[in-house]
């Protein structure tokens, strides 16, 4: 649980108009104050023997104070964001990983940002001996990993939403090894920290 008052807090991408040419021109801006309260809860599950999770749900309220064109502007929010993460191990050396990321609508300056979420998988397999493992990644599966935000201020002749996407949904295919003998590293590892001990002790 926390709170917190953040006076001058810095918002991205806040908007200024131009009545003549009609252009909006995104900065870097400097609000009032914004202030935060969240509370988070995170819990480790074990479904079975094979299957693991922790799940965690964050609740934020939002209260941001900024001047816009010399005029005061509040603004009020709260919002939700949830994490589950699902961990499988599996027969033949194979697990596999799941994890989803959601955020509900919340404040950016004196925009509201939109819902947004992530699906994410993972595939290892475990080759036998000493030849490494095979890893398959797929990440922003749903192709949902953008930023939305929007405001309705016709007052102030501002009225728009812009979406940005900064990743697309993205495949890996990965294998890893590990070289050389690791009994023997161990054991030069061991030497060398008891060689540094050694030093000490004698300075």
């Amino acid at each position: 649980m926390s709170y917190s008052k953040e006076d001058d807090a810095i918002a991205q991408f806040q908007p200024h108009t131009d009545s003549v040419t009609n252009k909006v021109t995104w900065s870097a801006e400097n609000m009032i104050n914004q202030k935060t309260a969240s509370l988070m809860v995170a819990v480790p599950v074990t479904i079975t023997k094979w299957w693991n999770a922790q799940l965690s749900v964050t609740g934020v309220w939002q209260e941001m104070n900024a001047l816009y064109k010399g005029e005061p502007l509040s603004a009020q929010q709260t919002n939700v964001s949830a994490n589950a993460n699902m961990r499988f191990t599996l027969p033949r050396n194979f697990s596999a990983e799941l994890t989803g990321q959601y955020q509900s609508a919340q404040l950016f300056g004196v925009y509201r940002v939109s819902p947004t979420g992530t699906l994410d998988i993972g595939l290892k397999k475990k080759l036998p001996a000493k030849w490494g493992s095979l890893i398959f990644n797929a990440s922003n599966i749903l192709n949902t990993s953008a930023f939305t935000f929007s405001t309705d201020l016709p007052e102030q002749n501002l009225v728009g939403s812009t979406s940005l996407h900064f990743s697309v949904p993205t495949y890996k295919l990965t294998y890893t090894r590990n070289f050389g003998n690791d009994k023997l590293k161990e054991k030069r590892e061991r030497m060398t920290g008891a060689e540094d001990e050694k030093q000490r002790v004698q300075h």
